[in-house]
């Protein structure tokens, strides 16, 4: 147990340090649930912090102020298939960790 706690934080120190919000959503999440019995708190915390993460995932570039702006931001919605939720599953996976 200790083991595996220490490869999360070594592995989301990395995610962190690379800047990769994907992956550190997911780690985060994953530390979170190791706490989950221990520190419930902390864990509480964790959990909430990686809910904003996945929730900005999905998140749209801001409101374009030229129309040539505007056009783009809307090829980029259409081809990304960017709906504002951000990452459901992880969302989903996050809050049954948190009722439970």
């Amino acid at each position: 147990m200790f083991q595996s706690r220490t490869h999360l934080r070594t592995a989301l120190n990395l995610s962190t340090a690379a800047q990769d919000n994907y992956l550190r959503a997911l780690v985060l999440a994953l530390v979170a649930a190791q706490y989950v019995h221990t520190s419930v708190e902390h864990a509480e915390t964790m959990l909430g912090t990686a809910e904003q993460l996945a929730a900005g995932l999905g998140a749209l570039p801001k409101a374009a102020k030229t129309p040539e702006a505007a056009a783009k931001k809307e090829l980029v919605k259409h081809a990304s298939g960017g709906d504002g939720i951000g990452n459901a599953h992880l969302r989903l996976w996050i809050g049954e960790r948190s009722l439970g």
